[in-house]
């Protein structure tokens, strides 16, 4: 007996074999087909919108977008080195933030960012301000100059030059 092979132990009630997957009921979920169907539901949602878009957009007539006003924003005219601007900004953007990013006038620096270098200096009404210390929506009514509106290209002001 001690040759005997040993028959396969049977499980017991209740008990999958874990070799055997088609020995699992129909209707049970494993771990592998949970993050299956997982992976397939985030498939699905995230092509959805994509390809929704790019169906509409083959069918429809060309459009230019226009610019996504963000959530929170309100519309300020500034009036920068003698040009009028109308922007929309959320209420806490920096004068510096503001010139820099929005309007693209890279001439006012960014320094310290706590009014203590003086790199962000603009002219407003006439008086020099750190604009990385004020409101942007706070110079509505206020002519701002920066280094960029001080002199003109024949006839640089002696800080441009």
């Amino acid at each position: 007996m001690a040759n005997d092979p040993k028959p396969p132990l049977e499980p017991e009630r209740g008990e999958v074999e874990k070799s055997d997957p088609e020995a699992l009921p129909p209707n049970r979920v494993t771990r592998r087909s949970f993050l299956s169907h997982l992976g397939a539901a985030g498939i699905a949602v995230t092509a959805s919108p994509v390809l929704g878009s790019v169906a509409t957009s083959q069918t429809s007539t060309p459009q230019t977008p226009a610019a996504p006003t963000p959530a929170g924003s309100i519309p300020v005219a500034l009036k920068v080195n003698g040009r009028q601007h109308t922007l929309n900004l959320d209420p806490r953007t920096t004068l510096l933030d503001c010139l820099r990013e929005n309007l693209n006038l890279s001439g006012t620096k960014k320094g310290c960012d706590h009014g203590q270098c003086g790199a962000c200096t603009v002219h407003v009404n006439g008086e020099r301000v750190n604009s990385c210390l004020s409101f942007a929506i706070m110079h509505a009514a206020d002519e701002i100059t920066t280094i960029e509106g001080l002199g003109t290209p024949d006839h640089m002001h002696p800080m441009q030059a």
